[in-house]
């Protein structure tokens, strides 16, 4: 970590880390190169002053109360519960977050354990697993639970029978030293006291100095190998496979999970935060540690200009929204070959490709493939497969960080991507009701594999706002032919997909209407948007009908009137009726201005939000989508109007929630320090899937019966993403 904070922002550090409680501890110094060798010519530093620090740690420890203390191995424990008195909902739920979560530090030893209510199996990262879970009720969050069944919980973790058990999870690997569950927690309270942030030329720079977390017993939780100066890196496999991505949905209070780390080939290994905590979804699809950690302090400040370069009116549009740069009847762009290509960019760029799949059964299924580029580092690229159940509610969910990733592969063209653990080929069969189509393979682990192919129908092709090169362009600065940045959707509103997806040696056929969406964010995430929606509705009635939207709110730096006119709503979308695209819309939300009903409508309504404590941001109870534009459908002139109302129930009482994601809930506390006061961020996304109906009407020779209005059943999944206040 402390290598990517050097390499991210500039930062050299050092970490001296001792046991006072271990008197054949001989302490240990890690961090970058140029820190270890200060601490170790510096006077009274190196050997002596390690011993002079442990002494003055063992001082400050003696009247300090015990740790927490680490079962016997095979052991178990279970938690002093409070008294079911017939307490209201809210404490039943507050008790039960309060007692799993002291019973799983005291089993694990771990003091910033949470507990993974989704996934049980990720517990083996604290050493221990849950025993005795109530097979009538499912593995999911307390806040998803009906009272009963919180109750009956905690009546488990009373009697004993529901506990966690102390497992031996020592990998096999070179000699190793081992990380004390107590020395973890003494490393992070000593994070959190040691971190300083001074503004030194606008950019954040933090001076770290942190307690050690140290070898010792036996019986610890986390193992190390050596590597190069007695500094160590975790071993671990960076490929993660979960039921949940985050299953931290208790409070606020929550610590940051423990993140794998790997030894690199140079001198230092490190502390390394994920670059890429990927998230299923095009509305923050890669948050990049290294790029927020480099946000300027006050993002209003302008990058220098030459001294040769015009000055820029402070108070002057520095927003260039797509959704007003084609009049009303020119939101239409087909796509051109060249808007599916991968550009595979550097500089602060990601770039996506994301297929949403509404598969029969209830299921959904969601491919992705992430592009991130770190400034000029060699770039991030991911492959993301989730599987929600929405009968079982259980979720599949894996990322991979592929290797020898390529496009144009086999003679094919930038359309076409591969590396080791995928390949996505597309291909054309014009003539034909489906002229294009993407096959999809993927091998993500010895039992996962994927296969599907999707498939476009000749009457839906795929859409930008607007023609030409500069068709689907958001740019952000005073110059768009300069821009600070730019954010751009292409989508296949609605196709075909047919696949299979064989794991553990079971293979299941998986069929349905799905979108992709193709996007670039050609600048820093935190700063492009404060929050983003995301409504997605697919439906095989009447031929085929597709509902999207997508939109993003801007941060306080961009608007009408430069710095601190921002909060400006930016909303695209269409609707495909009869198996036919029927309608392209836009429209942008200034602040302080009422939105218009007149002409082209595009716009997503959070209804009745309340503060949800969990994540800190008021979520909505229901949400509101509106369509209005003219129709695109050959011979078919007229305006085509639709409307869908979602209920997604309320915070005790949710309807089709998948999972709150907390973006930053499993990288380091120092970095998430970092991340949180350098950047401003904060960012959680709610995913929902439910039933649907869609109210549309237009022209009668789009589909029979819609100039009288047609009620289409289907189903929606859709995103709320807050990613600052």
């Amino acid at each position: 970590m402390l290598e990517t904070l050097l390499e991210v922002a500039g930062m050299q550090s050092f970490v001296l880390a001792v046991d006072p409680m271990n008197p054949s501890d001989m302490g240990f110094l890690g961090g970058t190169v140029l820190g270890r060798e200060f601490w170790r010519n510096m006077r009274n530093g190196g050997d002596s002053g390690a011993k002079a620090f442990k002494a003055h740690c063992f001082r400050g420890t003696e009247s300090s109360l015990p740790p927490l203390p680490i079962p016997p191995r095979n052991s178990s424990s279970r938690a002093i519960t409070p008294s079911l008195r017939g307490t209201p909902a809210k404490s039943t739920k507050a008790d039960l977050y309060d007692a799993v979560r002291k019973a799983l530090r005291t089993a694990s030893g771990v003091g910033n354990a949470e507990m993974k209510w989704t996934n049980h199996e990720r517990l083996d990262g604290y050493g221990v697993r849950i025993v005795g879970w109530p097979a009538d009720i499912p593995a999911t969050n307390p806040s998803s639970l009906k009272v009963s069944q919180n109750k009956t919980l905690l009546e488990c973790l009373e009697n004993g029978s529901l506990r966690f058990e102390k497992i031996v999870s020592i990998p096999e690997a070179s000699p190793a030293v081992e990380i004390s569950a107590d020395d973890i927690l003494a490393a992070e309270e000593a994070a959190s006291q040691a971190v300083s942030l001074n503004d030194s030329e606008g950019v954040q720079m933090a001076e770290v100095s942190m307690a050690r977390v140290t070898p010792e017993t036996e019986d610890s939780l986390w193992t190390l190998n050596p590597n190069g100066d007695g500094d160590v890196g975790v071993s671990n496999d960076t490929d993660t496979e979960n039921i949940d991505k985050d299953d931290n949905d208790d409070d606020d209070s929550l610590k940051e999970q423990p993140i794998a780390t790997h030894p690199t080939d140079s001198e230092d290994t490190y502390w390394e935060a994920s670059a890429n905590a990927s998230l299923i979804g095009d509305l923050w699809a890669d948050l990049d540690i290294g790029v927020l950690l480099q946000t300027e302090s006050n993002p209003s400040r302008k990058r220098p200009r030459s001294e040769t370069s015009p000055p820029v009116d402070p108070n002057a549009q520095n927003l260039h929204p797509v959704s007003e740069a084609f009049k009303e009847n020119e939101l239409f762009g087909e796509l051109e070959p060249k808007d599916t290509e991968w550009t595979c960019a550097g500089g602060f760029v990601t770039e996506t490709q994301i297929f949403y799949i509404a598969a029969d059964d209830g299921k959904f299924i969601i491919l992705q493939v992430i592009h991130s580029a770190v400034g000029l580092w060699y770039p991030t690229i991911q492959f993301v497969f989730k599987l929600y159940d929405s009968k079982t509610k259980d979720v599949i969910w894996k990322s991979v960080n592929v290797t020898n990733f390529t496009t144009s592969p086999s003679g094919l063209d930038k359309r076409s991507c591969k590396a080791d653990q995928f390949s996505i080929t597309y291909k054309q069969n014009q003539g034909s009701d489906h002229p294009e189509s993407y096959t999809v393979r993927a091998n993500l682990a010895d039992d996962l594999q994927l296969s599907f192919d999707i498939l476009r129908p000749a009457a839906v092709p795929g859409w930008k706002v607007g023609k030409g090169p500069q068709g689907g362009f958001t740019y952000f600065g005073p110059d768009p032919k300069n821009a600070e940045g730019y954010a751009i959707h292409r989508f296949w509103p609605y196709s075909k997909a047919t696949g299979t997806v064989i794991r553990a040696g079971k293979a299941v056929t998986y069929q349905g209407p799905s979108m992709m969406v193709q996007a670039i964010q050609g600048m820093r995430p935190n700063l492009l948007a404060a929050a983003w929606n995301f409504g997605n509705f697919q439906s095989e009635e009447h031929g085929g009908v597709s509902a999207i939207q997508m939109e993003f709110k801007t941060c306080d730096t961009h608007g009408r009137k430069g710095n601190g006119s921002g909060g400006v709503w930016v909303n695209i979308g269409s609707l495909v009726v009869g198996g036919k695209l029927a309608a392209v819309t836009a429209q942008t939300k200034w602040p302080g201005e009422q939105s218009s009903d007149e002409g082209v409508v595009s716009r997503t309504t959070h209804l009745n939000p309340v503060h949800d404590p969990d994540t800190g941001y008021n979520a909505p109870q229901q949400i509101l989508w509106e369509w209005t534009g003219p129709s695109v459908t050959p011979n078919a002139e007229g305006t085509v109007k639709a409307k869908l109302a979602l209920d997604v129930g309320s915070l005790e009482a949710p309807k089709g929630l998948i999972e709150k994601v907390d973006v930053l809930a499993e990288i380091p506390y120092v970095l998430k320090m970092a991340v949180n006061y350098v950047a401003g961020t904060k960012p959680y996304i709610y995913q929902w899937y439910n039933p649907a109906t869609l109210s549309i009407t237009g022209p009668e020779s789009i589909a029979t019966g819609l100039s009288s209005g047609l009620e289409v059943s289907g189903v929606v999944f859709n995103e709320a993403s807050f990613i600052s206040a």
